[in-house]
């Protein structure tokens, strides 16, 4: 029978480093957080081996006094609490006292450090958590923090360790998270002696979001300005209607100062963009969620990934109506004014109970159809305000182009006419489906023998483009169109990693790109289905980071996917008769007519002993 015995000291270490310091991201995370609490207005980051071999980070902040340099190393030990009260009125990103001594204990580090009224530094080496060497040195004021052969003395969790590619791409994540959370300060980021980050640390947040996603992403981002009377605040920058992605790594929150990870955040904003966004597209943003410190608790995660907040329903109630105010006043600029940010004064108490009241919330798109009754606007005075294709208005509950509404302003079923009717009305291959109409510029309504039959026209063209490019992709390669005007695309960081390494795969379906300097590449071709060949080579680049596991052939296949999902017909597409017919009869020669290249559905049949049940006619 095993006993209940006490760990041994370097048992414990490791154990409590090992949820602190998992991978060398996790490591330069401490060290750049150490450095921002120190109050470093310039902070540069070099790696060599995916971090594994080297992280070097060196700061300008106020160092530490050579009397604390060995207590630094100390588990537990902290300048920035002292008392339990503290907990609660955390101001900085680290204050347990774990960071430094979890890294000590599994790496070699070197501390090179100086504060403004010493006049020399302290030198000190650490290995393994044990104190080597320690002595004065000349060095400039602030840190400069090494450390070399991480995971040395744990093999277990080496062996977990990714390739040293991967690595760096989770170290790049981190570096630039943080470089938007600090607009004030200089960060820089150095691959291998290849610099592939630096930050202005001109406090504009738009030129930090301009180094990391592109200038051209910059450009499209909108300021927005959330104010609660009782001191909550959201501040900082959200994409465009245009500007989206294929997942949410555009997504950035900042809750007083420290970068987190929330769904529910991540969720309202979404829910801001309600019917202005494809479906599985996300929203980029960058979001600064200020409150007071007693309503954030902070340690509830080991690397302070995650934190809870006292009053979330208010706060995600605050932050999707100020997305929703800032889209009414961009797509419905008579009703509301001026194009350009937002402030709105919120009325949500946060310091009355979560429990919901019952009430029901207006929605913005009630409130707007009840303005644009009580006004009456002549036909012209659209003209000269904006170009009526970059208006959405509403109509049965959907967002719609206003000149599609011109024509069709109530209709939600496109009824065959008369006119239309011909001979070759069935499917040639399956001659008892009648294509009868198309329902709310999504559905191809039909009848058979079995009942009635319902086809998502984007579903089933996704599933006949995938077939035909699969096909194209086997033979010759996906065909290509040459650009009479070539186009320039700035990707980040990983894009580019990503497009060095599956250059072969994206020109095989179809891609031309030539390198145009960092970050840059020129495309001067692109698969002939491609309408926007930008967009495309962005989502597929999106899928491939989104799941890194896929390769080869795997990868080919997500590409072709993407490819078949952008090149589909979209909701809202009204089609004629003979457009249905031509993709009905596509669609019955693919071979798996069913579902769509994701798994989703692309027919659904309504019985008719279905039908007479719900009729009462059984």
């Amino acid at each position: 029978m095993n006993h209940i015995r006490p760990l041994p000291p370097e048992l414990v270490s490791q154990i409590a480093a090992g949820e602190v310091i998992q991978n060398p991201a996790s490591a330069v995370k401490e060290m750049v957080e150490n450095s921002l609490d120190a109050g470093s207005r310039r902070i540069q980051v070099q790696i060599k081996g995916g971090g594994i071999e080297e992280i070097l980070v060196v700061d300008d902040g106020q160092g530490i006094a050579k009397g604390d340099v060995q207590m630094a190393f100390q588990r537990y030990a902290t300048s920035k609490i002292s008392t339990l009260a503290d907990l609660n009125q955390i101001r900085t990103l680290g204050f347990r006292g774990e960071a430094l001594a979890s890294i000590a204990v599994m790496a070699k580090v070197d501390l090179t450090t100086r504060t403004a009224d010493s006049l020399e530094g302290t030198y000190c080496r650490v290995e393994g958590g044990s104190i080597l060497h320690i002595e004065s040195c000349g060095c400039p004021v602030g840190t400069r923090l090494t450390v070399s052969d991480l995971f040395f003395n744990t093999p277990a969790r080496r062996k977990f360790i990714q390739s040293s590619t991967r690595e760096a791409a989770r170290i790049g994540d981190i570096v630039e998270r943080l470089a938007l959370t600090n607009p004030a300060v200089s960060i820089s980021l150095i691959d291998g002696g290849r610099k592939v980050l630096a930050t202005p640390g001109n406090n504009r947040l738009q030129d930090v979001v301009g180094c990391v996603y592109g200038l051209e992403t910059a450009n499209r981002l909108l300021e927005v300005e959330i104010l609660h009377p009782d001191g909550a605040s959201i501040r900082g920058v959200v994409g465009d209607a245009s500007l989206h992605r294929a997942t949410r790594k555009g997504q950035t929150f900042v809750v007083n100062g420290r970068y987190i990870l929330h769904r529910g955040l991540a969720n309202a904003l979404e829910a801001g963009y309600t019917s202005l966004l494809p479906r599985g597209r996300y929203p980029v943003a960058v979001l600064f969620i200020d409150l007071p410190p007693e309503h954030v608790d902070a340690n509830v995660h080991p690397a302070k990934l995650e934190v809870r907040l006292v009053h979330e329903t208010c706060i995600l109630q605050m932050l999707q109506r100020g997305i929703e105010d800032l889209w009414q006043k961009r797509i419905f600029p008579l009703l509301s004014g001026a194009y350009g940010a937002t402030r709105v004064d919120q009325s949500l108490p946060l310091a009355v109970s979560r429990k919901p009241t019952g009430e029901r919330q207006e929605s913005l798109f009630a409130r707007v159809s009840t303005e644009i009754e009580k006004h009456s606007f002549p036909e012209t005075a659209w003209e000269p305000l904006v170009n009526t294709s970059s208006i959405l208005l509403i109509t049965d509950g959907e967002l719609r182009p206003a000149q599609l509404l011109r024509e069709d302003a109530t209709a939600t079923i496109q009824p065959i006419n008369k006119s239309q009717e011909q001979s070759h009305r069935p499917i040639q291959s399956y001659p008892d489906l009648e294509i009868l109409a198309q329902l709310g510029g999504c559905y191809i309504l039909a009848q058979s023998p079995e009942g009635l039959v319902i086809i998502d026209q984007h579903a089933a063209h996704e599933r006949v483009i995938y077939e035909r490019l699969m096909e194209e992709n086997k033979r010759d390669g996906i065909s290509r169109q040459n650009l009479i005007v070539p186009l320039t695309v700035t990707l980040t960081r990983e894009e580019f990693n990503l497009v060095v390494e599956r250059m072969m795969a994206l020109q095989q379906i179809g891609f031309l790109l030539e390198y145009f300097g960092e970050k840059c590449y020129i495309i001067r071709g692109a698969p002939s289905i491609l309408t926007n060949p930008e967009d495309g080579l962005r989502d597929i680049l999106a899928d491939w980071l989104e799941k890194p596991e896929k390769r080869g052939w795997a990868a080919q296949e997500q590409a072709i996917i993407s490819l078949a999902c952008q090149s589909a017909v979209k909701a809202n597409r009204f089609l004629h008769l003979t457009e249905m017919i031509s993709l009905v009869e596509e669609l019955t020669q693919t071979k798996q007519p069913w579902v769509c290249p994701h798994g989703r559905p692309t027919t659904w049949i309504l019985p008719y002993n279905e039908l007479h049940r719900r009729f009462l006619r059984t």
